[in-house]
């Protein structure tokens, strides 16, 4: 598994396994930083997804976090664990995060 490294003070930085990589786009983003700030559980969708987008109805803020996860696969695909009613960091997954300069 590949490791991860992501620095979120300044402009987010993510690498894999000492290499820059791109960082998923906007929202996608958001996820990702939430995620590893909260990574000791795993988060209901449904709140996950009212966070993010508060002004979007249920059933549009569920398919922008749909979305959201598939943006954030290309960057992080073994990271996050999804399923119909979770998201979170794998617990495994080899993570190293940088919150504060």
């Amino acid at each position: 598994m590949e490791r991860l490294e992501v620095r979120l003070f300044g402009d987010v930085l993510i690498e894999k396994d000492g290499r820059p990589v791109h960082s998923p786009p906007g929202k996608s983003l958001e996820l990702l930083c939430y995620l590893l700030l909260h990574r000791g559980r795993p988060h209901n969708r449904e709140i996950v997804s009212g966070l993010l987008w508060p002004d979007a109805d249920p059933p549009a803020s569920r398919k922008y976090l749909r979305q959201a996860l598939w943006r954030l696969n290309t960057t992080a695909h073994q990271l996050v664990r999804v399923d119909a009613r979770q998201v979170g960091i794998r617990p495994e997954a080899p993570c190293w995060l940088a919150a504060a300069p």
